[in-house]
């Protein structure tokens, strides 16, 4: 069993071309098991100036030599930074990701796990990986395997975490349309299982991309991305839910473009709000609400898919997080007069003021109202049935609730509701 005496020899064992294959082998399977868990031993091993030549070692024509030396720079990539960056300077990231492709099953999952752990360091690793995305980007379109297409999508999801350089670089390369193809060729119905952590991998990158700019927001839905979000928003449970929320939010709140570009996808978005799951509910109201903010297309197209009886069903959810997003899309959906009517007819004035009496919630409230009083600036007949369906009294008991407890949790809500907002005025920009 070799010591921790024994690492300088075994480092010249393996930086020697004129030992055989196995000796070179041997050297680095005692190098791995030193450096398994053991820090000191790393550092010895590091010191000794093993990691370049095990980079090299990358590079052999003999599998044990490759698999051995992947192994090694595996347990080592898991002692922190310094060796993080050691690998990377060392040109070990090319190297690695050109394993993943080899078909040598054992090395391509050391490479995994170095990869891993190297693209998820700091700033400055990250940066030194740049160079490596093109590849990484390749391996993902090439459908090499699910483990491979796995280990791809994460280091690219690592790789562009709060990283405007690789961000660029992703697009640059053709990374967008890749990842999305990742969710394209997924079976969704097994998307939890291990077979599909790719797609989840994928969904984070994009996450990450979404936050990058409009040109990034632009790319993803051009590409396609926004269809497969929906899906797995609409999963409710699955891996990659709360990313796929977070992506959409990002790609529908303030891109006029790209608000414009999601019209098709506002009918599976209305679909989704008749599922069970409270939050998909909540999120799908919302995802509704940005896209239908001063956009005139996309409300009618909301409307044209059902939305608005679909939303006025929810503001009679137990969920007041559902309640508030319902009557927030229904709030921007008023603005159009052709919606109006539309609400109107479906009995929506008498929901809107039955939730005004009945909730007590801020969040429910300012929607409610700000909805209420965009309708009262329409048509008379609106106003008349705001009127018969006791608007006015919920109204005035919410003005008194705020006069008495200024500082409650409605008095946001009621400022919208204080008798000059019943005006007549111009309803401007959507909340």
């Amino acid at each position: 069993m070799p010591s921790a005496s024994d690492i300088p020899a075994l480092v010249r064992q393996l930086s020697s071309w004129s030992n055989s294959a196995q000796a070179q082998a041997q050297a680095a399977w005692a190098l791995g098991d030193l450096a398994a868990n053991n820090p000191s031993n790393k550092a010895a091993i590091n010191s000794a100036g093993a990691i370049q030549l095990l980079v090299r070692c990358l590079d052999s024509p003999d599998e044990d030599v490759v698999t051995a030396s992947a192994r090694v720079l595996r347990n080592l990539s898991s002692g922190g930074t310094a060796y993080e960056a050691a690998i990377a300077e060392a040109g070990g990231l090319p190297a690695l990701i050109e394993l993943l492709g080899s078909g040598n099953a054992a090395a391509t999952e050391h490479a995994e796990v170095a990869l891993r752990k190297i693209t998820s360091s700091d700033a400055t690793v990250q940066a030194a990986a740049t160079g490596s995305i093109p590849a990484l980007v390749a391996l993902l379109d090439s459908f090499e395997t699910a483990a491979v297409e796995e280990a791809a999508a994460s280091a690219l999801a690592n790789l562009t975490c709060q990283h405007p350089g690789n961000e660029a670089a992703v697009a640059e390369a053709g990374g967008i349309e890749a990842l999305v193809a990742v969710l394209d060729s997924a079976d969704h119905a097994l998307y939890a299982s291990s077979s599909r952590k790719a797609c989840m991998h994928a969904v984070i990158a994009l996450r990450n991309l979404s936050s990058g700019g409009t040109a990034f927001e632009a790319a993803i839905v051009a590409a396609g991305g926004l269809p497969w979000l929906i899906t797995l928003l609409g999963s409710g449970n699955a891996a990659g839910y709360k990313e796929a929320k977070e992506a959409l939010c990002n790609l529908t709140t303030t891109n006029p473009a790209v608000q414009a570009a999601a019209a098709n996808s506002i009918p599976a978005l209305v679909g989704l709000l008749a599922c069970s799951n409270s939050a998909v509910l909540q999120h799908a109201a919302s995802e509704l609400r940005y896209l239908a903010s001063n956009h005139p297309g996309n409300k009618a197209a909301i409307a044209s898919a059902g939305g608005v009886s679909a939303l006025l069903r929810l503001l009679r959810h137990h969920s007041i997080e559902v309640q508030a997003g319902a009557a927030g899309t229904l709030w921007n959906l008023a603005s159009e007069t052709s919606l109006e009517a539309a609400i109107a007819r479906e009995n929506g004035v008498k929901e809107l003021v039955r939730l005004l009496a009945s909730s007590t919630s801020e969040l429910v409230l300012e929607p409610a109202t700000g909805a209420t009083r965009r309708l009262a600036c329409g048509t008379a007949r609106s106003q008349a049935a705001i009127k018969d369906a006791g608007g006015i009294a919920a109204l005035v008991r919410l003005v008194h609730s705020a006069m008495a407890c200024p500082d409650s949790a409605g008095a946001c809500s009621v400022r919208t509701a204080r008798p000059h907002s019943w005006q007549c005025w111009h309803p401007g920009s959507d909340p």
